[in-house]
């Protein structure tokens, strides 16, 4: 049914309820398991700060990396106690575009996102939106309701 499942992690309490039903279903059908956490740009703001600690953006890409790749080396501990090897990858750009590029690059014939909750009007613009809008792959929106 789902061979290679594609998970979006980013250590929202939506991404860790994605996650754990990912991991879930790997298990469940013997399928392969990729996590893919997005590093994304700094806000503008940032640039603005850093003309006063030119340092600043540096770091905070630096710190917020460092996050990332310790909640997958967390992910890759739970995963192994399910009997799951998880697969990481770790990028920098837009979430949406870099999830997509992901799903291509692995195959992903399922992607599992978070689905985070708007308000109704806004509902249709969110990330799981989108990602609908460009992926022929089956996407399971997992909610923490």
């Amino acid at each position: 049914m789902f061979n290679r499942i594609l998970i979006a992690y980013d250590g929202s309490p939506e991404s860790k309820k994605a996650l754990d039903t990912g991991i879930e279903l790997a298990a469940a059908l013997h399928s392969s398991a990729t996590l893919v956490s997005v590093l994304e740009p700094l806000p503008g703001y940032v640039n603005i700060a850093g003309t006063m600690a030119p340092s600043l953006p540096s770091e905070l890409r630096t710190e917020g990396r460092h996050r990332l790749e310790t909640l997958q080396a967390e992910v890759a501990k739970q995963a192994a106690a399910h009997g799951v090897h998880v697969q990481t990858m770790l990028v920098e750009g837009s979430e949406t575009g870099e999830i997509l590029n992901a799903a291509r690059k692995t195959s992903a014939d399922l992607l599992v996102v978070g689905l985070h909750r708007h308000a109704n009007m806004i509902e249709w613009a969110g990330t799981v939106r989108r990602i609908a809008n460009e992926t022929p792959s089956p996407i399971l929106a997992v909610s923490c309701d």
